[in-house]
């Protein structure tokens, strides 16, 4: 296996991590005092815990979706700017080329 494949494995590895830990935190974020009875069944069992950590996924992609969009506002925004000033400096330099031609 190349090095490539190894470090985007590696890198696949940390962020299912990561993505692990932020869903775990939710969980503890959304229920301080411990997974309750969440399906009302009268028993607190594995289907409170697999809806809680359902319900602390989607507001984890919902929080890092939402900051996607940010940054990417954020770069579109960016990249205009440059290139609105790119072709600025290119008028110039065209402009600054025939006046010595």
């Amino acid at each position: 296996m190349g090095l490539g494949k190894k470090l985007l494995g590696a890198g696949a590895a940390v962020g299912g991590t990561v993505a692990a830990v932020k869903v775990a935190q939710k969980v503890k974020e959304n229920h301080p005092d411990g997974v309750g009875d969440l399906n009302e069944d009268g028993t607190v069992d594995y289907k409170d815990y697999v809806e809680a950590t359902k319900q602390a996924a989607a507001d984890v992609y919902e929080d890092v979706s939402e900051k996607a969009k940010e940054v990417t506002a954020d770069l579109k925004e960016k990249a205009q700017d440059a290139m609105a000033k790119a072709k600025e400096e290119a008028v110039d330099v065209a402009t600054a080329a025939e006046e010595q031609a």
